[in-house]
């Protein structure tokens, strides 16, 4: 964006085509007493925007109170999503060490790619300038949601011990195709065209990983794994909202919701986690009194 005060520049900048990802974001621009003038002041605003076109209301006032109300409302909706997102990360990449030493565990393999894979997505969300091209980026976005749901499936085939052809098939033939088309479509400039197609696919594709998790949980009945499955259901109910919100369907003063609800998510498999390691380490004293009587 551009915005000046009486012809004069005071904020923004439209940059090259390269490094815009055209994102909304709050900002606050601070005024230059010596730009205004007794009477009429001009303002004006140019935006170079993207799908979701559109402007909130100006909020003008004494610098302090503007500030405070900015920062108030710009932490809610930019640095907590970022600061769960890194710490869902961090708690990923421990998995993943875990995964590591004992890789028959490919549950939790699947489940710490996924959770860091979509941690990094999520922090990625609040940039507006790109280091790479625009069209690199979008594509990355786009793989990214298409492993997401890849790698929700094979985390729920392992849990469960179930692996249904149907699915099993649509996953391995289904994510090739898409990444292919997605490939295609971003030199092109069609992403969001392939995006309004690719993501209700992929939406109806967490849902057969949701029932193989509920199956799961009804035989073991176990708490932790519920809760999980509620924190899957929190996502997929936050990934429909945040489709309709980048088609353009909601507010431009909306905002995504997956940033908020993946975290919950793995603070649930966090949980779930905890209790395979307290059952384990019970085991394992059991078994040493065992040995200990014989």
């Amino acid at each position: 964006h551009e915005l000046r005060v009486n012809g004069q520049l005071v904020s923004g900048g439209l940059p090259l085509e390269s490094r815009v990802l055209r994102r909304p974001v709050p900002v606050l621009v601070s005024l230059p007493p010596s730009l205004l003038r007794a009477g009429e002041n001009v303002i004006e605003i140019e935006v170079d925007n993207g799908v979701r076109a559109g402007l909130s209301p100006l909020e003008v006032g004494p610098a302090a109170l503007v500030e405070r109300e900015f920062l108030a409302g710009y932490h809610l909706q930019v640095t907590l999503p970022q600061m769960l997102n890194v710490a869902s990360g961090g708690v990923c990449l421990l998995v993943l060490f875990l995964w590591w030493r004992r890789r028959s565990e490919a549950a939790l393999g699947a489940f710490a790619v996924l959770g860091i894979i979509a941690s990094a997505r999520n922090f990625g969300y609040y940039r507006v300038a790109s280091a790479e091209a625009v069209t690199i980026s979008d594509f990355l976005f786009f793989a990214a949601q298409v492993a997401s749901v890849v790698l929700l499936g094979v985390f729920a085939m392992a849990l469960s011990g179930r692996a249904p052809r149907a699915y099993k098939a649509a996953l391995v033939a289904g994510a090739p195709l898409l990444l292919a088309a997605g490939a295609v479509a971003a030199p092109l400039g069609q992403l969001h065209q392939t995006r309004t197609v690719a993501y209700p696919l992929l939406l109806l594709g967490v849902i057969p990983a949701l029932w193989l998790v509920s199956t799961r949980a009804r035989e073991l009945r176990a708490g932790p794994l519920r809760a999980l499955l509620a924190g899957l259901v929190v996502v997929l109910g936050a990934g429909v909202h945040d489709y309709l919100y980048q088609q353009g369907h909601t507010s431009v003063m909306d905002g995504y919701w997956l940033p908020y609800a993946v975290p919950v998510a793995l603070v649930a498999f966090a949980a779930v986690l905890m209790q395979r390691v307290v059952g384990a380490l019970n085991q394992v004293e059991e078994l040493n009194l065992t040995l200990e009587q014989r």
